[in-house]
């Protein structure tokens, strides 16, 4: 079984034995249109302001134990160490900079890979993963050993902009981040999964985002959206991880995520593909800098 496979069946795994409840949106309404179901997952379509969310998530006191205690953190962690993440963090970064941001808080900043990039700027993440919290100490990095709401309890400090790297999908209230940030910085930068992507038209249920631990799974508009009702300004957007290979071989019949399998295109073919996709913001992440 390849990695990603190995990962997403821990997390099955673990959240198997684990209970649900039933929630309503972040924006209150109580109507919603179902979309599918998977597993313990029911996926739905916010009928007030379109967010889609799931409905039957995992309670907080098992989301909690799986960030701090489950073995598929540390698998994740692993698959993002083995991969150049630059791609993803430098046009925020230079964006920042261009901004003149010069401290940047990181909200779940696992192994602090996005706070190593960024040079000049002081910097501190808040990681309620031991293991994840302790690779940011072994590199230097300032971090913060709590779970967020500890963390904003007992902070009094001002950053110029803060981040949350696919971290909104994973938090119960959405909202109440957004407006515990909205007084702490003067920029936010936001990466969650696209709703809107390429890889979640072709592939549907069986794309790698819709998972148990992401509770919501927004796009730009949707995204805009809460940002506003928390008094935030949108000021640029665009997407990233064009996901290509993954719709190709769900096209052609393989599995999506498996690795093994070759794809033989021509290069300047998959390159002309993915620059559309990304062009299009339809890659696999949205990301969003908002004041």
């Amino acid at each position: 079984m390849n990695k990603y496979r190995t990962y997403e069946s821990s997390v099955k795994d673990f959240f198997d034995s684990r209970p649900t409840h039933e929630v309503n949106c972040w924006c209150s309404e109580r109507d919603s249109h179902l979309l599918f179901t998977k597993n313990k997952m029911t996926v739905v379509r916010c009928g007030g302001c379109g967010t889609v969310y799931n409905k039957t998530p995992p309670t907080p006191k098992a989301l909690m134990e799986f960030y701090k205690e489950s073995d598929a953190m540390r698998q994740w962690s692993e698959l993002k160490e083995e991969q150049d993440q630059l791609y993803k963090f430098g046009p925020a970064i230079k964006r920042l900079k261009d901004k003149n941001v010069r401290s940047v808080l990181d909200i779940g900043c696992g192994n602090g890979v996005f706070l190593k990039h960024c040079h000049g700027m002081k910097v501190l993440g808040v990681e309620p993963n031991k293991n994840a919290a302790q690779a940011c100490r072994n590199n230097n990095i300032p971090v913060a050993e709590l779970p967020f709401g500890q963390f904003f309890y007992s902070n009094r400090q001002r950053f110029d902009a803060v981040c949350l790297w696919g971290v909104l999908e994973h938090v119960p209230d959405p909202r109440e981040l957004l407006s515990r940030i909205r007084g702490m910085a003067s920029y936010v930068v936001i990466c969650v999964p696209n709703m809107k992507s390429l890889v979640v038209e072709e592939l549907k249920e069986e794309c790698f985002t819709f998972c148990p631990q992401h509770l919501w799974y927004f796009d730009e508009d949707s995204l805009k959206k809460i940002l506003r009702v928390n008094e935030f300004k949108h000021t640029e957007s665009w997407s990233i991880e064009p996901e290509i290979y993954p719709i190709l071989k769900k096209q052609m019949g393989h599995d999506p995520y498996d690795h093994s399998v070759f794809i033989e295109r021509d290069l300047e073919e998959i390159a002309s593909h993915e620059k559309k996709i990304l062009d299009d913001k339809r890659g696999y992440k949205v990301i969003t800098i908002a004041s």
